[in-house]
């Protein structure tokens, strides 16, 4: 999506020709617009795009979240031993799939690039 667009999108308007028309966005294309910038579906049902919402909320970001959420909780309320123990692993894990998650971005970033200079 183009950065105008998105903004068209966000402002609830589109200018064509110095006509001004409302804008508003199918609930797919504000799911994604919401995963991109890591908005809750809370977020969105506030502001009456509850169809928005129920897409993200199947979403791996939205489940994520509720995971997180779970687990701090449970941790918190572990004996000091134990919770230190398992923040160390909470710490690793969340390194660990940094890594993953920059590894794949570079893969992307060189696909990229690739179809950049084929289409050149």
């Amino acid at each position: 999506m183009s950065g105008t667009r998105w903004r068209q999108i966000v402002n609830g308007v589109q200018s064509t020709a110095g006509i001004t028309v409302p804008v508003k966005a199918s609930a797919e294309t504000l799911a994604r617009m919401a995963k991109a910038v890591n908005l809750p579906a809370s977020d969105l049902s506030a502001v009456g795009r509850t169809d928005a919402a129920a897409l993200l909320e199947g979403s791996p970001t939205e489940e994520a979240r509720r995971l997180r959420a779970e687990i701090e909780r449970r941790v918190a309320n572990m004996p000091p031993e134990d919770r230190e123990r398992m923040e160390r692993l909470i710490r690793q894990e969340e390194e660990a799939a940094e890594r993953t998650k920059v590894e794949r971005l570079e893969t992307m970033l060189q696909l990229i690039r690739i179809t950049t200079q084929e289409s050149e």
